[in-house]
């Protein structure tokens, strides 16, 4: 297509350029390129369509625009798609333009799986937009997508329900605009929400901060993203990795990294009470400025209480329970480590002993990571059964005890007391007598890293 005479059709060329090429596309065409041969510029002076500034290089792009269709170089105008797990209930979609026209991408997702696990979508300005992005016609942003420019989609699961270790599969199409939802596809990813945490742990957000956590351990190392507005005063709000505990024993981990939200930004171990968000409790938290801090609150509701020293991630903490005592002790190498505070509390038994963070900022998360966690209680050694034996005679008996330790603990039997000539073998907790008269053994057993 070409003019002779561009002082008064340059305008009625454009349109009516467009126009043709849009019904075109309405039609069902689907050209590999459209090629305009020439822009009249002058007596016998033509432009080539790829040069800036001239309305053939306007249209070619207009038409890119429309359906993404292959450039003057033969390639296919591109999306790509990809995905990344933010712990174990939020996953980040990233859009790409990678033509080089810009375009008004249209997102679909589809779902399937475990129905306990509800998904929900929000764009780049934390709107929802689940209903949108699940609908036949997809999801569009307002504003075109530049080239090279890159959106984000945050995908949220909840769990509706414990109905075993089920996930729940996220499939996500993009389309280079709105109008074509049954062409090309452009990418696709694939996704997918487990509900559950391996055994002991599980995980949810305390107190009802602005935007929710998660907590994803893999291969040993955990990672936290939290809000909240802080763990303090009478009530907290935060994310909770934890693991029911009974008795006594201690809980210790090193805190890698920590996104610096706010100064005051938490992560660290706890013993809680319960999950309710004004719970009594003893914590040894990092933080990204001001320092390693000790926290408690002694009752239900009261205040809380901090001691804080030097000190930011890397860095160890460890908490341990002897009856109603709570001691912190800190460690820049997990091998040497230096006792900080006691507090006193009147915990039950049980006690929920576990990762805290909050980021000190309810509207943003602040991402932790988080390895060698350990769990270290006390064996619970099953009392031997009461033996008769005859005088002169050898008792052999296999002394038993369960040990919930995390990572697993090498048990290592001895003697709390016992008669003459009594020995029990520290491997296997065998306990050999031959007495002089009938008589009860006393055995236990401690553990060895």
């Amino acid at each position: 297509m070409n003019s002779a005479d561009p002082t008064n059709t340059d305008l009625n060329y454009e349109s009516h350029s467009l126009a043709m090429m849009q019904l075109h596309q309405e039609e069902g065409g689907r050209a590999a390129r459209y090629l305009f041969e020439s822009w009249y510029e002058g007596p016998y002076v033509f432009l080539p369509e790829t040069q800036q500034g001239t309305y053939t290089h306007l249209a070619l792009s207009a038409i890119k625009y429309i359906k993404g269709i292959a450039d003057t170089n033969g390639t296919l105008e591109q999306l790509l798609l990809t995905s990344s797990a933010s712990g174990a209930t939020t996953n980040f979609i990233a859009l790409k333009n990678l033509g080089d026209v810009s375009c008004l991408p249209a997102l679909n997702a589809f779902e399937s799986g475990a129905t306990n696990i509800s998904v929900r979508y929000f764009d780049s300005n934390n709107i929802e937009i689940t209903s949108d992005i699940l609908s036949p016609d997809g999801w569009s942003p307002t504003n075109l997508l530049a080239v090279g420019a890159t959106l984000l989609i945050k995908s949220i699961a909840t769990l509706l329900a414990q109905i075993g270790k089920t996930n729940r599969q996220v499939s996500i199409e993009a389309y280079w605009n709105p109008q074509d939802p049954t062409g090309i596809i452009r990418d696709n990813v694939l996704f997918s929400f487990g509900n559950s945490q391996p055994d002991p742990w599980a995980a949810q957000d305390i107190g009802g901060p602005g935007v929710g956590g998660s907590s994803l351990i893999t291969n040993g190392t955990l990672t936290v993203n939290a809000s909240g507005s802080d763990i303090w005063g009478t009530s907290d709000a935060f994310q909770f990795f934890y693991a029911t505990r009974p008795g006594d024993g201690a809980i210790s981990a090193r805190v890698v990294s920590q996104q610096p939200v706010d100064p005051w930004s938490k992560a660290g171990v706890m013993m809680r009470d319960s999950l309710a968000s004004n719970s009594f409790y003893a914590a040894f938290f990092v933080t990204p400025s001001n320092g390693i801090t000790h926290q408690s609150r002694l009752t239900n509701g009261a205040a809380s209480t901090t001691a804080s020293t030097p000190g930011a991630a890397p860095y160890w903490v460890r908490l341990t329970r002897s009856g109603s005592s709570f001691q912190s002790y800190a460690s820049t190498n997990g091998t040497n480590w230096t006792y900080w505070r006691t507090t006193t509390l009147a915990p039950g038994t049980n006690m929920l002993w576990g990762i805290a963070v909050t980021s000190h900022n309810n509207t943003q998360l602040c991402q932790v990571g988080v390895d060698n966690i350990s769990l270290n209680s006390t064996p619970n050694v099953t009392t031997p059964t009461n033996f008769s034996v005859i005088a002169g005679a050898t008792l052999i008996f296999t002394n038993s005890a369960t040990d919930i330790d995390l990572p697993g603990q090498v048990l290592s039997w001895s003697r709390d007391a016992g008669p003459t000539n009594s020995a029990i073998i520290a491997t296997n907790g065998i306990f050999i007598w031959r007495p002089p008269a009938a008589s009860r053994a006393v055995t236990s057993a401690k553990e060895t890293s």
